[in-house]
């Protein structure tokens, strides 16, 4: 199956995660910046998955997300820099975009109960629409997380819950802070549990269709634990990782491999994204 499409969508948004890093190193952006380098595709895969009127939230390291499901290149830059024409009208930031549908904020695992009751709202409708949440490995220290699993699944809520499991929390390996089995922790709350990786894009693909058809036609929640590697820092320059380690991510990263056999396409996306960028 030929996934240039996807890999296309994926390369765009690193293009702009990049631009970010630069206008902030010159001072253009204020506040902070936390890039998805390396995570791009489960929010591409998301949407190739959603319907018109889904509720999606986000977090923290949410441009990726937002640009696979707004295609709203403009609003997001202008809203990083401050601009009037943001997304936000300028005054969000990095942290807090809204568009349509799509929320995003800053707190660990703050936008899974909103993620939830606008589920909720979705079942009582009768509309089959859904909720899709995301949330990275280092919010499972957050009590509310297991409230809204708890909540979820006792009610029957069609709610798709993404964990970008990147491994690392701001500076703290996973290791470090995690004990026990992570779907032991869902299917103890009674919830369909689902495992892929961005490593094998023909299986996110195929469970990544599964897991949304399941919460769509059974009104239940599913979560779905997706490997990725961060290639970059949490926000900056705050990285105490092993050089080796993230230069053994940068070059197992799917995106780059693609992109290093297929120059002269990758030529033809650049002159698109750059269009845009500098618009």
């Amino acid at each position: 199956m030929n996934f240039n499409k996807e890999f296309k969508e994926a390369y765009n948004i690193r293009k702009v995660e990049r631009f970010f890093l630069d206008m902030f190193k010159l001072g253009k952006i204020s506040g902070t910046v936390h890039t998805c380098i390396g995570q791009e595709l489960t929010g591409i895969f998301a949407t190739k998955n959603s319907i018109k009127g889904d509720c999606v939230v986000s977090n923290h390291r949410g441009h990726g997300h937002y640009l696979a499901f707004t295609h709203d290149f403009e609003g997001l830059i202008g809203e990083l820099l401050g601009k009037s024409n943001g997304c936000s009208k300028g005054i969000g930031g990095s942290q807090h975009l809204q568009n349509g549908n799509f929320y995003s904020n800053g707190i660990q695992g703050g936008m899974l109960p909103i993620a939830a009751g606008m589920a909720q709202n979705c079942k009582m409708a009768g509309n089959n629409n859904i909720s899709i949440a995301f949330m990275g490995d280092g919010t499972l220290g957050e009590g509310i997380v297991y409230e809204t699993f708890n909540i979820s699944s006792l009610w029957e809520i069609p709610i798709v819950y993404i964990l970008e499991k990147n491994n690392i929390a701001q500076s703290t390996s996973f290791e470090q802070n995690f004990s026990g089995n992570i779907r032991d922790r869902i299917e103890g709350f009674n919830i369909k549990f689902y495992n892929t990786s961005v490593y094998d894009i023909s299986n996110i693909d195929m469970i990544f269709r599964e897991a949304f058809l399941y919460a769509r036609e059974n009104s239940k929640p599913v979560f779905i634990e997706v490997e990725v590697g961060r290639l970059n820092s949490h926000s900056k320059g705050d990285d105490n990782r092993d050089e080796k380690f993230v230069d053994n991510l940068i070059k197992k990263d799917i995106l780059n491999i693609f992109v290093n056999k297929n120059d002269e396409l990758v030529k033809k996306w650049d002159e698109e994204i750059e269009g845009i960028i500098k618009r």
